[in-house]
């Protein structure tokens, strides 16, 4: 399947990472955190297939941004991501990663519910890890 390849292409993902770490416009960072929100749809309990470690510096300076497109965008990255045991692993245990998640799932925040799903899912994703 092309998807599944793509994923598996780190230079693809290292490129669509490079765009989310630029300063370009917002609408191109939306766009590649699309593209990486599809690619990270391939992630499977069983096997982790992209590389999160070089995605997840993109991702914190995206979940920082004032556009709320941007961190829905990020968010839904994350949760793709958190179905894949090792990733699970991963996350799980950085606390900027369990902050950012906290807080989108908090009552108190803008009040955009589909941030707050996206952040619970992760959560709920995460919770389940077997480590």
């Amino acid at each position: 399947d092309t998807r599944l390849s793509m994923a598996k292409n780190d230079y693809i993902i290292h490129c669509m990472v490079l765009v989310l770490e630029s300063n370009t416009f917002n609408w191109v960072k939306i766009e590649s955190l699309n593209v990486l929100a599809e690619l990270t749809s391939c992630e499977q309990a069983d096997t982790a297939i992209i590389p999160i470690g070089r995605i997840i510096g993109g991702l914190s300076d995206c979940l920082l941004s004032s556009k709320s497109k941007i961190i829905e965008s990020s968010l839904r990255v994350l949760l793709n991501l958190s179905t894949a045991m090792k990733n699970r692993q991963f996350l799980g245990k950085r606390n900027d990663t369990i902050g950012v998640l906290l807080y989108f799932s908090s009552l108190h925040e803008d009040g955009s519910e589909g941030k707050r799903k996206l952040a619970i899912g992760t959560l709920g994703n995460l919770s389940a890890c077997d480590d």
